[in-house]
């Protein structure tokens, strides 16, 4: 699972941001909500947007909007406040492994017969879930994982899109020799590494299809599976052969979207979201870049990796649970996605079936439309095993730069693995 990038934390987390919320004046205390929301501007920004839609259609209802700390802070506060019972109405958390870290079933109100949710993907129901109840809705699409591109590049080179990971590296060998960087690495923010890593979760699921189960059990292991140690050993391969920018141990997020989008740069293993980013400041990027998968050493297994979006969950705690049910059936329709989308963009492809991608998505979001229709897309790692580590991050810097070998980056972490799986009182570890 991907650590975040580095979070701003709030001195006070309870503050109310109310030129953030799409409240009218005249509510009660009992048409009031709270939810609980990361204090990012696309995630303030989103839920902004779908408050104000849902109290458009429901005069009189208030919703107060509260930022918490992003990244592990934000989890922990998260984790404080759910003990103490004072989170709030609503939450916009995780889905995936972080979603059984919070004990689900002792502090989230389960949605599995809702009427909306008949309408979400498996995919979404697996991501959502703990011991097969559902617990939320998702908040925008999911994003596809892999390499994004620069499309001119490409075409001024003549390149065509891999499809083994041997014609990846002779790609990359070609755009060298121009004078372009072929793979952007950007390590001082460390969780921008891991990707040669987890989108090339696909591959793994399609040699060993019964790897994510094998996983959760301590039954299987990058270390002693070929397929997921070559996600290791891409990131070896690349630095080998100097394929990076020089600066790859001290560039940022944002310095790679740059070199990125102004074509000085090649590809950069990551996600569809990255390019919402990219686009506040390079609007050309919606029509400049692509995204292809992480191949692997076959056409014909030639998939996507795909991480599913952060859910909305009901606390038990809450004491207007039919209002808060009433808001998330909102942000799982057609109107909320509308909502969703005119805000923050069509980040990747929604759960929700009735929810459609709208004409101007990007082209990065474009490219996953054929391998989830063509079921050629596998859910990350993360979405399908409770058994994650927040170091894989710095494991894959320190192999991305030739500090550490593939095969000991892979050992230590399925070392991280076990301890988090015992920590969480799983079997077989």
């Amino acid at each position: 699972m991907p650590s975040r990038k580095p979070r701003i934390v709030l001195t006070v987390a309870t503050v109310l941001i109310a030129g953030l919320t799409g409240c009218s004046t005249g509510g009660s205390d009992s048409d009031e909500l709270t939810i609980n929301v990361a204090n990012t501007a696309t995630d303030l920004s989103a839920m902004d947007a779908l408050s104000k839609a849902f109290v458009k259609k429901n005069p009189g209802v208030k919703i107060d909007v509260e930022p918490r700390p992003q990244g592990t802070d934000g989890e922990s506060v998260v984790k404080t406040r759910l003990n103490s019972g004072d989170l709030g109405d609503l939450m916009m958390y995780n889905s995936g492994a972080l979603l059984g870290d919070i004990n689900p079933d002792r502090n989230l109100v389960k949605v599995t017969e809702e009427a909306w949710a008949k309408n979400t993907s498996e995919p979404w129901h697996k991501a959502a879930s703990v011991d097969k109840d559902l617990y939320g809705a998702p908040v925008g699409g999911s994003s596809g994982g892999g390499i994004l591109y620069n499309r001119d590049v490409y075409d001024k080179l003549k390149l065509k899109i891999p499809k083994t990971w041997d014609e990846l590296i002779n790609n990359a060998q070609v755009i060298k020799e121009a004078g372009l960087v072929p793979f952007v690495q950007t390590y001082k923010d460390n969780w921008t590494a891991q990707f040669f890593v987890l989108a090339n979760y696909h591959n793994v699921q399609v040699s060993v299809p019964g790897f994510a189960d094998q996983w959760t059990e301590g039954r299987a292991k990058f270390a002693d599976t070929p397929a997921a140690m070559a996600g290791f050993e891409h990131l070896q391969q690349v630095h080998e052969l100097g394929l990076t920018n020089k600066d790859y141990a001290t560039a940022t997020y944002d310095q790679g979207q740059q070199l990125l989008a102004s074509g000085k740069a090649a590809m950069y293993p990551q996600t569809t979201s990255a390019v919402r980013a990219m686009t506040q400041r390079y609007p050309a990027a919606a029509k400049d870049i692509g995204l292809f998968p992480i191949p692997g050493d076959a056409p014909a297994t030639y998939g996507l990796t795909t991480w599913q979006p952060q859910g909305l969950y009901i606390m038990k705690a809450s004491e207007k649970q039919e209002l808060a049910k009433k808001f998330v059936a909102f942000v799982a329709s057609p109107e909320g996605c509308d909502a969703y989308v005119a805000a923050s963009g069509a980040t990747g492809i929604s759960p929700v079936s009735s929810c459609k991608l709208p004409d101007n998505a990007t082209q990065a979001v474009k490219d996953m439309v054929p391998f989830v229709e063509n079921g050629d897309a596998t859910p990350a790692l993360e979405f399908l095993s409770p058994v994650a580590t927040t170091s894989l991050a710095d494991i894959t810097v320190a192999v991305g730069s030739g500090l550490t070998s593939a095969a000991k980056g892979a050992k230590q972490y399925d070392d991280a693995a076990a301890k988090s799986a015992k920590q969480l009182g799983i079997k077989g570890w």
